[in-house]
């Protein structure tokens, strides 16, 4: 039985739009009222929502729609029968949120601490494949300031983003297209989750498609992550990122809530309107309640279905996960399996104790 799927009514560009299932209405707002624009939003958004009550499932069941404010958005989070009775409230679905983590301060440390490890990788004449996000962006740094200081030549970069290759740029790190090289011989990058099977979960930032592509032909992938993205179980607190096209959008969320997930739709935070990527797809981010069971199948099951162009699980793609921590004022860099041996001894003598 499926779960939820999120919906929403939103402004975009002076106009209101609302979008769930396969339906979607465009209200132009009044240029006359005196009504501010939130008020007009949300004053068209109660009028219309009556136009969706139910989300048709491919199999047929008919989930209702309930609507839900937030600021001057409204979501809709649609419940199937068996969940919303099990309730005395509807679920609400969570959008993506990093692990609870260190202290910032903290935190930005290891992330530094790791990055230098990373680079120390790296030989002249080698071509790097340029992760995306705050860890990949310190390795980028890093890389650079050793090419300032000729203690590398000839590295050529591979971006996996807008972001990567402006960094590798101001950084001294000359970059060149994927398709302009025949391999790649290392690469570094993040991820938001990661497990004792070096599985991750990776799309926080919207570049997953182009991370998976460029990681997975390297011929050493190296994951650059501080200790608090390592957890038990993918899923549990940070949501699956995956890359869709704008076109096929309603029946791709049709099918994750098919298989058991409450998709969102990712909305941009200081623009109406979803995310887009540099691909030029939306991004849905998917909740599994009981997190991720089997990473694999999970990860072959939201590829085949059409319209998905890629998703954030990375599955047999790391060959290496330096994991930064920090040991009273000490920080280390370890790898996965050593810290995850570390955690499991210290779990057991709490046992014993």
């Amino acid at each position: 039985m499926a779960s939820a799927v999120v919906l929403e009514c939103t402004a975009v560009s002076g106009m209101m739009l609302m979008r769930a299932g396969q339906q979607s209405r465009v209200f132009a707002t009044s240029s006359t009222t005196t009504t501010s624009s939130k008020q007009k939003m949300d004053l068209r958004c109660n009028q219309q929502q009556s136009l969706l009550s139910k989300l048709s499932l491919s199999n047929g069941e008919m989930i209702p729609v309930v609507w839900r404010r937030t600021d001057s958005r409204t979501r809709a989070v649609a419940t199937s029968a068996s969940s919303s009775s099990s309730s005395s409230s509807s679920p609400v679905a969570v959008a993506s949120g990093a692990p609870p983590g260190l202290d910032a301060g903290i935190q930005q440390n290891l992330k530094r601490a790791v990055a230098k490890k990373a680079v120390e990788l790296v030989k002249s004449g080698m071509i790097v494949g340029l992760g995306t996000g705050s860890t990949s962006s310190m390795a980028i740094e890093e890389l650079g300031k050793l090419i300032a200081q000729n203690k590398l030549k000839d590295i050529l970069g591979v971006p996996t983003s807008y972001q990567s290759r402006v960094l590798a740029r101001q950084f001294g790190v000359k970059t060149v297209d994927l398709n302009d090289v025949n391999h790649v011989d290392i690469a570094f990058d993040g991820a938001d989750e990661v497990d004792a099977s070096m599985n991750l979960i990776k799309g926080g930032g919207a570049a997953h498609t182009m991370e998976k592509v460029v990681d997975s032909i390297a011929k050493q992938c190296v994951i650059l992550i501080d200790q608090s993205k390592v957890v038990s179980k993918l899923g549990l607190a940070f949501s699956l990122p995956v890359e869709v096209l704008p076109f096929a959008l309603s029946p791709v969320l049709r099918a994750l809530v098919n298989l058991g997930g409450v998709p969102e739709i990712r909305t941009a935070l200081r623009k109406d309107g979803p995310v887009i990527t540099e691909l030029g797809n939306m991004v849905v981010d998917v909740r599994f309640a009981d997190g991720i069971n089997n990473p694999a199948e999970l990860e072959n099951k939201i590829n085949m279905i059409p319209g998905v162009v890629e998703n954030g699980l990375f599955v047999n793609v790391a060959h290496k996960v330096f994991v930064a921590t920090k040991d009273g004022e000490e920080i280390l860099i370890v790898e996965l399996a050593e810290f995850v041996a570390s955690l499991k001894s210290a779990n057991e003598g709490a046992t014993t104790a």
